[in-house]
């Protein structure tokens, strides 16, 4: 496994108790941080909480920007020096956000469950997929000048190796009630034959939303199987029935501020890349001089 903490080492001059050296946190996030001259207030509010958890009082934490550096902060956390149990603390709740970030760029393969299909079905993926929203309903009520329809939040995601022509429709009950949200039926090609398959994503923490079908992932091809897959999409929800006008809402723009939020809230992997958070989070250094 990796080595995520690096601890400073000053020469013995530099000691604690000899120069008020405090123990400080060196954390980087994967986009800027900075609002003006100082913090984005939702990532100082989550920092706030995730210390004031782990014990630290808050008048003892200071929060500085980085000089030439949009998204890194240090965090220093107390005068006296951390303990054993502190120093593991903090080891143990940054550690896993980093295990997390390991897993991406993500594959998935897609197996079949009863035979094998004719070719291996893989490929990856990277999260930085953005938020849009998408109605279910007939294209011609886009025809209207405004319609009433129930808009979902859709995120989509390109693919780094095509897959061949396919489409994949999840099933809701395939005799697998551990794994009902991975399975369905996978069609490859014009005769309209379906295969039972199932998908497996590299990610675990994916894998189990999927699986729990927390989110809903459309495999499909608009060319009737004519056309390689470049991208996959993650449905998170519906977002309710809202006046469009247009392919636009009423309300414009707050309603994909809304569909990244209900993304956030399925929470891993989403938001390692999504909302401001912890989980943005993409290195962590300790610097309180002890090894």
């Amino acid at each position: 496994m990796r080595t995520f903490l690096r601890t400073a080492f000053l020469p013995v001059c530099l000691l604690l108790a000899a120069c008020g050296q405090e123990p400080q946190v060196k954390l980087r996030f994967d986009e800027s941080i900075r609002q003006g001259a100082g913090i984005e207030g939702s990532y100082l509010e989550s920092l706030q909480l995730l210390f004031q958890e782990l014990g630290y009082r808050p008048g003892h934490l200071r929060y500085t920007l980085v000089d030439g550096d949009e998204q890194a902060l240090m965090v220093r956390l107390q005068s006296e020096p951390l303990d054993p149990m502190q120093r593991e603390a903090l080891i143990e709740r940054f550690t896993p956000i980093m295990q997390a970030r390991e897993r991406w760029p993500a594959s998935l393969e897609i197996t079949g469950i009863e035979d094998e299909l004719p070719t291996p079905l893989r490929t990856s993926f990277t999260a930085h997929g953005r938020p849009f929203m998408v109605k279910q309903e007939n294209l011609n009520a886009l025809d209207r000048p405004s319609s009433l329809e129930e808009v979902f939040c859709r995120i989509e995601v390109k693919l780094n190796e095509q897959l061949p022509p396919l489409s994949f429709q999840r099933t809701r009950n395939w005799g697998d009630e551990d794994q009902p949200g991975s399975m369905g039926e996978l069609s490859l090609d014009l005769e309209n034959v379906h295969t039972p398959a199932r998908l497996r994503f590299s990610d675990p923490e994916l894998q189990k939303a999927v699986d729990e079908r927390q989110v809903e992932v459309i495999i499909d091809n608009d060319d009737y199987l004519t056309s390689p897959i470049e991208k996959l999409v993650f449905e998170i929800g519906s977002m309710g029935r809202h006046v469009l006008l247009g392919r636009r809402t009423l309300l414009g723009d707050g309603y994909h501020e809304r569909c990244a939020d209900l993304a956030v809230e399925v929470g891993r992997p989403f938001n390692l890349f999504m909302g401001q958070g912890i989980d943005r989070l993409t290195s962590f250094e300790l610097l309180d001089n002890e090894g």
